[in-house]
C-alpha cells in the first residue's frame, strides 16, 4: 500500500471513461444557458432525465418579461420635475451597481470556462494536470466568493433603496409612478411642473 493514489492507473481510467456532458452545466444560472439536448450514452440515467426534463422547462420557467410589458399597471399620480430627477438619480445608482455585478460575474464565468477548457485539454498529462487543476480550482473559488459577496452587496443595495423609499411620506404613489416611467422609458416630460 503506497502513500498516495496511483496516478498512472487514474490516468488510464480517465482515458477509458468519458465524463458526463451534464457535469459541465452545474454552474449555469438560468435555463436559457442550458442546451436543449445533450448527446448522452444509453447507460447515463441522469443524462436521460436531463434530456426529458429540459424540453419541458421553458414552458414552466420562461424568461422574465420586461418591465415595459406592465406599462399602465402603475399610473395615475402626477409627479413633479424634482420627483422625476430624484427618482432618476436613484434609478441610475441602482442600475450602475447592478451592471457592475453582472459585468464582474461574466468575467469570472469566462475565466472559469477558460480554466475548465485548459483542464480538459491537460487532464490526461500528469505533468501539466496539477497546474491546470489548480487554475480551475482558483477560478471556481473566485466565482464562488464573488457570488457570496455579490449576494450581500445586492441585499445592501436593495436595503438602501428601501430606506430611501420609506422616507417618502404622503406622495409615495407619485414617486412610484415616476420610477415606473423611468424604468419603462415612457416619460418624455413630467406630468406636472411642480406640486
Amino acid at each position: 500500500m503506497g502513500n498516495g493514489a496511483d496516478q498512472k492507473l487514474i490516468s488510464e481510467v480517465r482515458k477509458q471513461v468519458t465524463p458526463a456532458p451534464w457535469l459541465k452545466l452545474k454552474n449555469k444560472r438560468s435555463i436559457s444557458e442550458l442546451p436543449e439536448h445533450l448527446a448522452i450514452p444509453e447507460t447515463d440515467k441522469i443524462g436521460k432525465m436531463y434530456v426529458f426534463l429540459r424540453q419541458h422547462l421553458n414552458r414552466f420557467f420562461s424568461e422574465t418579461a420586461p418591465l415595459s410589458d406592465f406599462r399602465g399597471l402603475i399610473a395615475g399620480d402626477p409627479f413633479s420635475r424634482e420627483i422625476y430627477r430624484e427618482c432618476g438619480i436613484v434609478s441610475t445608482f441602482y442600475a450602475v451597481n447592478i451592471a457592475r455585478v453582472v459585468e464582474r460575474r461574466k468575467k469570472l464565468e469566462k475565466a472559469l470556462e477558460e480554466a475548465e477548457a485548459e483542464f480538459q485539454a491537460k487532464k490526461s498529462d500528469p505533468a501539466t494536470r496539477k497546474e491546470a487543476t489548480f487554475k480551475r480550482n482558483q477560478a471556481q473559488a473566485a466565482l464562488h466568493f464573488f457570488e457570496e459577496r455579490s449576494r450581500q452587496d445586492i441585499k445592501n443595495l436593495i436595503h438602501m433603496v428601501r430606506k430611501w423609499a420609506e422616507q417618502k411620506n404622503g406622495n409615495r404613489l407619485s414617486y412610484l409612478t415616476a420610477l415606473h416611467a423611468i424604468a419603462c422609458k415612457t416619460a418624455a416630460a413630467c406630468q406636472n411642473k411642480d406640486r
